[in-house]
């Protein structure tokens, strides 16, 4: 069991083992994973077929089991996700936050393997939902060669080309910067490049149509603060951060999904905010009444 992970434990991505002795078992697990599905609360859901252990040195050497993957669009306890499945947790089972230095492809791709399941044609018994794209996932196959071009021309005279391209702005131009010096424009050229730090030094108005704030509660408004709110409202845009160029103005669609109303997401806040004026505020006491005869 995974007696590390304490019940009260909250994530939003879990990664799980059930033992399942009978068939029995599977089929009320996979009921449950189904009615947990059709809740509406879970944004990804995945049930690996029956397994059985294959290492006689482990404690679980020939048990059956099935491999889960739990992503929920809020924060769950440990204890909420075994409350959900009513597992008799005397059967064996693992239960702990999913590994986030490994890719969500890899991380389906072991659930889903061939061995060690029973049935090879039957890979899963339950997917729900869609799983997240990797991000920032290095770029795989052979390496990127230099051009012809850009092993008989100087890095000074490459670099300069490459800022004359880059400062036209099209589509058409920044391709052409790859196409003619690809390692360079990599090293030195690529857009946004370490700007991951920033709020909106990713966006790309070539490639980006609107920009997502998922799930703002009272504690990411007191993080963002509200003037920063007020500015991604501005029709005219924000200042965007380009490589080789000024900040510019450029404006977008911001979807923001919460489960609170503006009043309550901001109301914190601005309490916040009037504290300290109504320390500084001395109100005056209103005037000593007279009795009238």
């Amino acid at each position: 069991m995974s007696k590390n992970v304490p019940y009260a434990q909250e994530d939003r991505q879990w990664d799980a083992r059930f033992y399942v002795p009978t068939d029995d078992d599977v089929v009320n697990l996979v009921t449950r994973v189904m009615e947990m599905g059709a809740s509406g609360k879970y944004k990804y859901l995945l049930v690996s077929g029956v397994e059985v252990g294959t290492r006689p040195q482990n404690g679980d050497y020939r048990l059956r089991n099935v491999h889960m993957c739990i992503i929920t669009y809020n924060k769950i306890s440990k204890g909420a996700i075994l409350k959900a499945l009513d597992f008799k947790e005397g059967q064996g089972y693992y239960l702990s936050p999913r590994d986030r230095s490994k890719t969500y492809s890899g991380w389906r791709e072991h659930h889903l393997k061939e061995f060690p399941k029973e049935n090879t044609t039957k890979l899963s018994l339950y997917e729900h939902g869609e799983l997240p794209r990797d991000v920032g996932v290095k770029r795989a196959g052979p390496p990127i060669m230099r051009t012809d071009v850009e092993k008989k021309t100087k890095t000074d005279d490459i670099c300069r080309e490459i800022k004359r391209l880059l400062e036209l702005g099209t589509k058409d131009a920044k391709e052409e910067a790859f196409t003619k010096y690809p390692r360079m424009y990599i090293t030195y050229g690529a857009y946004k490049k370490d700007l991951s730090s920033r709020f909106w030094d990713l966006y790309d108005p070539d490639s980006h149509t609107h920009t997502i704030l998922e799930d703002l509660d009272m504690d990411n408004v007191e993080k963002l603060t509200v003037q920063f709110l007020k500015t991604i409202c501005d029709e005219a845009g924000f200042p965007i951060d380009q490589k080789y160029k000024t900040p510019q103005l450029a404006p977008t669609t911001v979807l923001v999904t919460s489960q609170y109303s503006i009043d309550a997401s901001i109301c914190r806040q601005l309490l916040q905010m009037l504290a300290p004026i109504r320390i500084r505020i001395r109100y005056p006491s209103p005037p000593p009444q007279t009795k009238k005869d």
